[in-house]
């Protein structure tokens, strides 16, 4: 998943105004992996009901 590119808006939003934040770092790539994967098992969470 590509965040930048993606079609999550507000995860587009959200991700862009926390690295104007606090820059590249370790933090931010942590930050950008977790939210590709709660994003992922959201989605995966949402199809099997």
């Amino acid at each position: 998943m590509d965040i930048a590119s993606g079609t999550n808006r507000p995860l587009t939003v959200m991700m862009n105004a926390m690295h104007s934040a606090i820059g590249e770092n370790p933090l931010m790539a942590y930050l950008a992996l977790m939210a590709v994967r709660l994003v992922e098992g959201s989605e995966r969470l949402t199809f099997q009901r």
